[in-house]
């Protein structure tokens, strides 16, 4: 009765004479008296919280020479003794030994080792906070980035930790991947997270709230009727966001999802083979799929789905080689094509000028073995270079983590 699309931190005022809440970064109120008027209409905006803070953009002027570099272009071009130039937080050229190194960059020289795009996955649980406090060290996070993940996309999570967290990584003021996510699920089930759908209105306040609270995708998840999971795909048409769907173990789901225009279906088709007729009609549809591997309907796991932290991603890379892909399409499964996903690919998941300087430096040749994927010495997130094993920042500054309470603690010393 309150309001159009719902909120967070519903509460009354000192006097008890109105109820607070906020969508997002608007603190909405309304009187007791105005809620019980026969006319009373939701109120459509509300004092605006919002604070604008600047983006993190180091002053990073760095080549990075005699690497083997793998772009994930669209050409899937590979460069031997390449090189890669960043400035600020941006890749300002790729090329040859004989790209030309401006004055005042700082040159380092990688010894033949190789150059990836910085790996994106699309599919990671994981925890941002506790009650609202946002941790100065997230070591779900740290393990991503050790691990080369530099873009997270969460497709379940709590909006007012998820989006808090995005928002300090994003600021510079946590270490972590950049971070992505539908916040709570759109959910079918009478539960916590229920959410009714029976009219289009339904689901726009469905959608509108996630957006207002950050949301560039939502999670449509086994709302029950067909019709439902059209209405919640429309509004987030609408309101230009991609709606993601859990694929629930249920193949005929599946495939209505893709005829009703989902961009893109979570986790695994539970069947052991899809036919052409499936396979035509899903590619026809341009949805996306992300499979999951690591929480297989009906098979073995392994894989991404944010666990385990990192590993995963190499676990699927490596996965998808031993059931038939080339290394060089694994690297595009874990990069390029995760960021076009998600419509991002004009700033993430390729070594091309004017993308993100998000990269990963691996001692050895994945072309050759993918299994050494996992090699890593050096991760750059947004044109800062930092040793893997400890996640100091080397070549580009000189920060370093804080001890975790656990660490130098023997097990044994613990009651």
């Amino acid at each position: 009765r309150l309001s159009r699309v719902g909120g967070d931190y519903l509460n009354w005022n000192a006097t008890g004479s109105a109820v607070v809440w906020s969508t997002g970064p608007t603190l909405n109120t309304v009187t007791v008296a105005d809620a019980m008027r026969a006319d009373f209409t939701p109120p459509e905006d509300g004092v605006d919280l919002s604070m604008r803070v600047a983006s993190a953009r180091p002053a990073t002027r760095l080549a990075l020479t005699n690497a083997r570099v793998v772009t994930l272009n669209s050409e899937r071009e590979v460069i031997d003794g390449g090189t890669v130039l960043l400035e600020g937080n941006r890749i300002r050229a790729v090329g040859g030994a004989s790209l030309a190194i401006p004055e005042g960059f700082r040159t380092v020289d990688l010894g033949g080792k190789t150059l990836v795009p910085g790996f994106v996955d699309i599919h990671a649980h994981g925890p941002y906070g506790r009650a609202d406090i946002i941790p100065q060290q997230n070591w779900d996070l740290l393990a991503h980035l050790a691990l080369g993940v530099t873009t997270v996309h969460n497709p379940s999570s709590v909006a007012s930790q998820v989006f808090a967290a995005a928002e300090y990584a994003r600021a510079g003021r946590i270490l972590g991947p950049r971070i992505f996510s539908t916040a709570e699920i759109i959910y079918g089930a009478k539960s916590t997270y229920y959410s009714p759908v029976e009219t289009l209105d339904d689901a726009l306040a469905h959608v509108r709230r996630l957006k207002a609270q950050g949301a560039v995708t939502v999670k449509n998840y086994n709302q029950p009727r067909r019709d439902q999971r059209q209405m919640v795909i429309e509004a987030s048409r609408r309101e230009g966001l991609m709606p993601v769907a859990e694929g629930g173990a249920l193949y005929h789901m599946d495939m209505n999802l893709i005829g009703d225009g989902i961009t893109g279906v979570e986790h695994n088709v539970p069947a052991l083979r899809l036919y052409e007729d499936v396979l035509q009609y899903w590619r026809q549809s341009e949805a996306g799929y992300t499979p999951t591997l690591v929480v297989t309907f009906g098979g073995l796991t392994s894989g991404g789905h944010g666990q385990r932290e990192g590993l995963a991603t190499h676990w699927e890379m490596w996965s998808f080689v031993r059931g038939g892909f080339s290394p060089m399409e694994a690297l595009a499964a874990a990069t390029i094509n995760p960021a076009r996903y998600l419509g991002m690919d004009g700033d993430i998941g390729s070594l091309e000028p004017g993308k993100l300087a998000d990269l990963v430096i691996i001692d050895g040749n994945p072309l050759e073995d993918i299994r050494q994927t996992d090699r890593i010495s050096h991760v750059v997130l947004n044109g800062r270079v930092y040793a893997a094993e400890s996640l100091s920042e080397v070549f580009t500054g000189d920060s370093t983590l804080q001890p975790f309470y656990w660490q130098g603690r023997p097990e044994s010393a613990i009651r």
